[in-house]
């Protein structure tokens, strides 16, 4: 506990105080989110270099997380806390991973900004009408590639927001997104198979945090959700993230991925959406978004 307290302590000296809360006995609801929310603002402001204060701020909420004894309980985020808090080295994947019972409890996750949606939006995975057949539009097409995965013929290349550029099965319905901010590609045969490719306005959080808060924030793949992976990875030189997940709609388990990077202040997705008892016969769909993805 005299850990603890110390780490406390230096915090104030440096100017960036918490709010007060009990030293030695149970905590609030209220006395965790306080720390916790100093923990996303040190986050924030590290910029991706994590300095003392964002490890002296892991191992206060630590200790704030160990002394709370409701519902849900914080034990298992206190402990991966103090790990952190006496590492060398996290990430933001980690102390997002080490705050996930506490996001429960504070109603947000670590870094928390609205969503943005509606018309200029960004379509964080499924969106209400993503059983819905959009009126089909133009395809922009160029000379078919030779990038032919599964028999069904060559591709063809089209074009969506931001200038990005990816390649589509061929006969493919290209329709407009739900979300103004991506364009939408349909198997004809199926339907309930499609792609998604396009970009909007990057919000002033890091790209981690933006797929975090669309994770939670989505109401529309809450029902029956499971994550299968939140991980970073790298693509076209650029910092990105892979989202996969499954979840239930209209009684069908879909299985969803997605690719998210930055460019130009414009956050871009190429995304593969599913029934999951198809999941393994077009996955490599994905794979064709992937190898053939240009911004232009």
């Amino acid at each position: 506990m005299v850990r603890w307290l110390v780490i406390a302590f230096s915090v104030v000296v440096v100017g960036a105080a918490t709010t007060a809360c009990s030293l030695f006995g149970p905590t609030t609801k209220a006395e965790v989110c306080a720390e916790f929310d100093e923990l996303g603002d040190r986050f924030l402001k590290a910029n991706g270099v994590f300095d003392n204060l964002v490890f002296s701020q892991a191992g206060t909420l630590a200790d704030v997380a160990d002394r709370y004894d409701g519902s849900p309980s914080l034990a298992d985020d206190a402990s991966a806390l103090e790990t952190i808090s006496d590492a060398d080295r996290t990430s933001g994947l980690e102390l997002m991973a080490a705050t996930d019972d506490i996001a429960q409890l504070c109603g947000h996750v670590l870094v928390e900004s609205p969503l943005v949606s509606g018309d200029g939006g960004f379509s964080w995975g499924e969106d209400s009408t993503d059983t819905e057949t959009p009126a089909p539009r133009p395809t922009t097409t160029e000379p078919p590639a030779t990038t032919d995965k599964s028999g069904v013929g060559d591709g063809e290349t089209v074009t969506g927001p931001g200038g990005i550029r990816v390649e589509i099965p061929a006969g493919w319905t290209v329709s407009d997104s739900p979300a103004a901010a991506n364009q939408q590609a349909s198997d004809p045969s199926d339907p309930q198979v499609f792609v998604r490719f396009g970009a909007s306005a990057a919000p002033d959080v890091p790209l981690l945090t933006e797929i975090q808060n669309g994770e939670r924030g989505n109401p529309n793949v809450q029902n029956g959700y499971r994550r299968v992976q939140l991980v970073g990875t790298s693509f076209l030189g650029q910092a990105a993230v892979d989202w996969e997940f499954t979840f239930v709609k209209d009684g069908m388990t879909r299985h969803a991925l997605g690719r998210y990077w930055r460019q130009n202040g414009l956050t871009y997705v190429i995304y593969l959406s599913a029934p999951d008892s198809r999941w393994p016969s077009v996955r490599w769909i994905f794979d064709l978004l992937a190898d053939s993805t240009g911004v232009y």
